[in-house]
């Protein structure tokens, strides 16, 4: 009898194509119904679920057939009653069917095919607009599905038609160019979400499905905030602000704080693309968003108990931030004072500090995210006086964080604060030292010293010898090499430092030029000098630091510069000029035999001879 009934679904596939098409439609309905009936008879589970399946599968084969013969303007109103019928019979059927949570629940998921046959509808501007038809079934379908979700206590059910929703309102909404629809879109997208998070409300299992409603919902809002014809603000920051403050109340409720992670990620996106047209409105849709993220963790407090997440939220959304609301102030003419925003931020890390310390007893504190917001705190405060000053801010406030994070690794032992120090430091040396394109970003200033190569290279060096200072001694065992390493960036930059003066100070050109054996005589030596005196001051410094290696390195660049000068300098001088320099090096190198000979060999003899 069964057989007969789908035999007479696949005949149907053929009248489909014709006059008789609205009846073959009705009939292929009634078939429906009788085959669901039928296979709530069968006694195997097994053989409901592929009975009614096939049945479902064959109806809709064949309403796909009429649809794509039969679809137009003036049949849209009956197409979309058959669509969403024909899916309630399936979604319907499949409950009667499936009876509990250890059957087959195949059939009921086969409902959300009418959602594909919405998403055909939505992509085609003529049937589309106006929306409401669309919009009616659909929101009818999610809630049947919904009910369905509930009783056969399947949340991947209700995630699958939250998304599918969504899917089709993106189509929709890349069309909905001219007003009111952009608006319209926004509303739809809040309307599936609030669906989502009424049941979320009823079941807590329907959380991922309320996170994927209010995660695609924001990228319909991108979708049709970025085709409207004229730049919208209120309504689409509301928007934005409803789902993002929706999303973190989920995650607050499921304490799975990794979704503020996502929503960070999805509102620097939609803020990015917000198509703001004054620096106000840019600056005010990013701190808006900016604020939810500060707020969360304060409003958590000691509901946070040991998550991490909220608070790496609210740093991570101080990078967009920061890039936005930078970009709006110094459109807007206030470029002078750009230094105040960095410290804005600092204070606003600062105060989820203080939030930390008050909620947690000092010897039960999370190293891990005090450390997070501390090291934040310190990153804005660093980077404000160098943004402030312009030239070369992102490399110095590299160097500067670095060190600052030495700093409050006394404070704070946490070692992850040693690896992003030397991360930072790591990256500034290769921007300044490695990097030849640092030497065009700014045109040759032709000033002997007072130019902005010693402001970049001088604190970025300090920087480098702070933090071997700071490093505590048993963070330098732990981090065997962290120290030298630290002295002798230092050391290279500002040996780097003082060719560059030399370079710029020679330069006839808009870039540094650096001519160490082809330049005029008294460019070559001026080099030589100025190695021969770096020399002797890092010797000078290694006797009294007591740094084998500094008095090493001073050494070795002694025996350039002095082969430098024999070699190449002298051979370019004359008379009493080849004496005099001749007589120069040679008091440079007795002073060098003296200091060695009284601070260095005099020493390492004095335990051998005790010893003896």
């Amino acid at each position: 009898m069964m057989a007969l009934v789908l035999g007479s679904i696949g005949v149907l596939f053929f009248l489909t194509i014709g006059n008789a098409a609205p009846h073959a439609l009705w009939i292929l309905a009634i078939l429906l119904a009788i085959i669901n009936v039928g296979a709530i008879t069968q006694s195997k589970p097994r053989q409901r679920g592929i009975l009614a399946a096939s049945a479902i599968i064959l109806s809709w084969i064949v309403i796909t057939v009429w649809c794509s013969t039969s679809l137009n303007v003036a049949s849209l109103i009956e197409a979309l009653l058959v669509i969403g019928g024909f899916a309630l019979l399936a979604v319907g059927g499949g409950v009667f069917i499936a009876r509990g949570e250890d059957h087959d629940t195949t059939t009921t998921y086969l409902g959300l095919i009418g959602h594909l046959f919405l998403f055909a509808v939505a992509v085609q501007p003529q049937l589309a607009f106006p929306p409401w038809p669309l919009f009616a079934v659909m929101f009818v379908l999610d809630i049947a599905i919904g009910i369905a979700a509930i009783y056969l206590r399947r949340a991947t059910l209700m995630t699958a038609a939250m998304a599918a929703s969504q899917l089709v309102l993106m189509a929709w909404a890349a069309d909905a160019k001219a007003m009111p629809w952009p608006v319209t879109a926004f509303m739809a997208a809040i309307a599936v979400c609030a669906i989502a998070l009424i049941w979320f409300r009823i079941d807590r299992r329907f959380g991922v499905a309320a996170i994927v409603a209010l995660a695609l919902g924001d990228v319909v809002l991108i979708i049709a905030g970025g085709v409207a014809t004229t730049p919208l603000f209120g309504s689409l920051l509301a928007s934005h602000l409803i789902i993002g403050i929706a999303m973190l109340a989920v995650a607050w409720v499921m304490e799975q704080h990794d979704f503020a992670i996502l929503a960070v990620a999805l509102l620097a996106l939609a803020t990015a693309l917000s198509r703001a047209s004054t620096p106000s409105q840019q600056l005010g849709f990013a701190a808006a968003v900016y604020a939810i993220f500060i707020a969360y963790p304060l409003l958590l407090g000691a509901r946070a108990k040991r998550f991490i997440q909220p608070y790496l939220a609210a740093v991570l959304a101080g990078i967009p931030f920061f890039v936005f609301a930078r970009r709006a102030i110094e459109d807007a003419g206030y470029g002078y004072a750009i230094g105040f925003l960095p410290v804005f931020q600092a204070a606003l890390m600062l105060l989820l500090v203080w939030r930390l310390l008050r909620i947690e007893p000092e010897g039960e504190r999370l190293l891990s995210r005090l450390a997070l917001t501390a090291a934040a705190a310190l990153a804005f405060i660093t980077i404000a006086i160098p943004l402030q000053l312009e030239k070369q801010w992102i490399t110095i406030g590299w160097a500067l964080e670095g060190a600052a994070l030495v700093w409050l690794y006394r404070r704070i032992p946490h070692r992850g604060l040693l690896a992003w120090s030397g991360a930072l430091l790591g990256a500034a040396f290769i921007r300044l030292a490695v990097n030849p394109a640092v030497l065009s970003y700014h045109p040759a200033s032709h000033h002997a010293i007072m130019n902005w190569y010693l402001y970049t290279y001088l604190v970025s060096a300090a920087a480098f010898f702070a933090a071997a200072w700071l490093l505590p001694d048993e963070a330098a065992a732990d981090f065997d090499g962290a120290r030298p390493a630290a002295n002798a960036g230092g050391a290279v930059l500002l040996f780097l430092l003082v060719n560059i003066e030399i370079a710029d100070f020679y330069s006839t050109g808009p870039t540094l030029t650096f001519n160490f054996l082809s330049s005029s005589l008294a460019q070559d030596l001026t080099y030589t000098i100025g190695w021969a005196l770096f020399a002797v001051a890092m010797l000078v410094a290694g006797l009294v630091l007591r740094s084998r290696a500094s008095r090493v390195a001073a050494i070795v660049l002694l025996l350039v510069t002095v082969l430098k000068c024999f070699l190449h300098d002298l051979a370019r001088l004359g008379g009493l000029y080849r004496v005099a320099s001749l007589l120069g090096l040679t008091i440079s190198l007795l002073l060098v035999g003296v200091l060695l000979q009284k601070f260095v060999i005099r020493k390492a003899a004095a335990p051998t001879e005790q010893a003896s």
